[in-house]
């Protein structure tokens, strides 16, 4: 019996552990996306919905996205991203955003271990005429802000980076117009980087140690939790129209 009941205290703390991280996140997403529709009204002057990317959205996507030939990737949002994405655990973003109804956008991002990088995976608009054409690259990128603000409130933000992981290559230069030309790319690794993640002197001497970092501010064992470990597939962030 003193066996079982040490099992007991060892399991509960995990199990409310993740139920307390699963709220945490969700609270997280709600309130950046709140922020998002705030800042979008007052700069655009345009009431912009920006909701979870849920079945309804989904179903949304795949009859009015998929099919259109003018739609430049073959992504299923439903298969492809969202279901690994929910597989992956709490720590996540997914922003849809509707004008009128429309869905002129949905955008993913992944967060690391120890909240070492925000990683935007996937970003697509809509290949028809929207009220936010041109717009959505900036507006995802303010909620990557917005989200990390959220997630670091027990330190400094800048302690968390931000990047575009396993971009397209033909929006790689896309991403250089925009101000973002930090592109870095390994066989393990390609990364547009829009913010590397601040380092504490243990961090600098555990990088300077590390013989196979060939990026600034990347271990291999990071770059394996990201890349190696999902089941996210590649060749992401990019779209119809990632403007």
């Amino acid at each position: 019996m003193g066996q079982n009941a040490k099992n007991t205290k060892g399991v509960e703390p995990l199990s409310s552990s993740f139920s307390q991280a699963t709220q945490r996140y969700r609270a997280y997403r709600l309130h950046t996306r709140e922020l998002i529709e705030e800042a979008t009204f007052r700069e655009l002057r345009t009431r912009v919905d920006v909701v979870s990317i849920d079945e309804d959205i989904l179903r949304r996507a795949e009859r009015d996205w998929y099919g259109n030939p003018d739609r430049k990737v073959g992504w299923d949002w439903a298969s492809g991203i969202m279901e690994p994405l929910w597989g992956c655990g709490a720590a996540r973003l997914d922003l849809a955003f509707l004008v009128k109804g429309q869905l002129c956008g949905m955008a993913v991002a992944r967060v690391s271990r120890k909240k070492r990088w925000i990683s935007l995976t996937h970003v697509e608009a809509t290949a028809t005429d929207n009220p936010l054409k041109g717009s959505m690259l900036t507006l995802v990128v303010f909620g990557l802000y917005v989200f990390r603000s959220q997630i670091c409130h027990k330190k400094p933000p800048h302690c968390t980076g931000i990047r575009v992981l396993n971009p397209l290559e033909a929006v790689v230069p896309y991403y250089g117009q925009a101000g973002y030309s930090d592109h870095h790319r390994s066989k393990r690794l390609n990364q547009v980087v829009m913010e590397w993640p601040l380092r504490d002197d243990d961090d600098e001497n555990r990088y300077a140690q590390d013989a196979g970092c060939k990026t600034p501010g990347i271990r291999d064992d990071d770059t394996q939790r990201e890349v190696g470990s999902s089941s996210l597939p590649h060749g992401a962030c990019a779209g119809s129209d990632v403007a």
